[in-house]
């Protein structure tokens, strides 16, 4: 796969306005997509479930308000909604819509109908070798075709990683915390799951490019197989200084 120029940016996202100040909330409809019951929440706000009206597609819809963001929070949201947009992939979820009101934004995504990969494990204890294996293989093809893009997720772990309904197909998500990486690019602050993070990501000033994402996928497979993270301690400190030397 071709990899995007160093100074490519990301294309803007087609926000279907709704000229009203209604409470997304209490919504039935967004254009073509129906909304039900109410499915969890998530970082920003609550997930409900949905379907395309005429292709009867199960969604994800997730909505936010927009006035309770900071600043960073409101960057995250953007960045996820460009990202999704941008990257289309079988391993990645899929964005279908924006809709937006003065308060509110409301996303539409693809509906992963067997959880969260956490789940999965925490349910089974560990997982065999071979599924194991068969899981690590799509999350590598998502990955490897997001950085191709020089898309950088930045918190890859088991709770950010997504099944279908047949529990065969895996689903990277929230991409939040993803960057668009360029080669001379230094992050001035930590992003990502302390438990998951590459000691560059530990370290202000280094340049966070996909290495970050293949340590996260070396954690995530040791998480499949031994049923437990590498990296463990009684305190933050503990851990952080364990990655910082790669010593389990």
């Amino acid at each position: 796969m071709e990899l995007a120029r160093d100074d490519f940016e990301l294309p803007q996202v087609n926000i279907i306005w709704l000229d009203t100040i209604a409470d997304f909330y209490y919504e039935k409809q967004f254009g073509s997509y129906k909304i039900g019951a109410r499915l969890g929440s998530g970082t920003y706000g609550m997930v409900k479930a949905g379907k395309h009206i005429e292709s009867q597609v199960p969604v994800a819809v997730k909505l936010i308000t927009k006035t309770n963001l900071t600043t960073m929070e409101k960057k995250t949201v953007k960045t996820e909604a460009e990202v999704m947009n941008y990257v289309h992939h079988q391993n990645i979820v899929s964005l279908f819509a924006v809709f937006e009101n003065r308060n509110q934004i409301c996303m539409v995504m693809e509906y992963a109908g067997g959880g969260e990969l956490l789940d999965y494990i925490t349910r089974r204890t560990r997982l065999s070798e071979i599924e194991a294996r068969r899981f690590f293989i799509q999350l590598l093809d998502g990955i490897g075709y997001a950085h191709s893009k020089r898309i950088v997720h930045r918190d890859i772990k088991a709770e950010n990683v997504f099944l279908d309904e047949k529990l065969e197909m895996i689903k990277i998500g929230d991409w939040g915390f993803a960057s668009l990486y360029k080669s001379d690019q230094v992050t001035d602050y930590s992003c990502g799951t302390l438990h998951y993070a590459a000691p560059e990501i530990l370290s202000q000033g280094s340049t966070i490019g996909p290495e970050v994402d293949v340590w996260a996928l070396g954690v995530l497979l040791y998480f499949m197989v031994c049923g437990w993270l590498p990296f463990r301690g009684t305190t933050d400190f503990e851990v952080f200084s364990k990655i910082k030397k790669r010593r389990l």
